[in-house]
């Protein structure tokens, strides 16, 4: 019998962004027969946001806007509107 698990990580890194790490660890009667694990980086943008909504659940989306703040969003805006 073949199972997956997924573990999913978010880390808050100091400039606001967030860190996305997802496990999944592969399973054959009970034996581990391989990982992978991805990562990336979300950035307080509108953009990072509606790309995080693809492959993340609502509790986590609740985590990211938790932290994606309207003034995290405005700042990063500012910060990054003449580049």
């Amino acid at each position: 019998m073949f199972t997956e698990n997924k573990e999913i990580f978010l880390q808050v890194l100091p400039n606001k962004f967030i860190k996305i790490i997802i496990i999944n660890t592969y399973f054959k009667n009970g034996s581990q027969i391989g990982q992978d694990t991805w990562q990336q980086i979300l950035e307080p943008s509108d953009a990072s946001i509606e790309n995080a909504k693809t492959f993340l659940s609502d509790y986590y989306m609740d985590i990211v806007y938790s932290v994606f703040t309207d003034e995290v969003m405005e700042q990063y805006r500012l910060e990054h509107e003449n580049e």
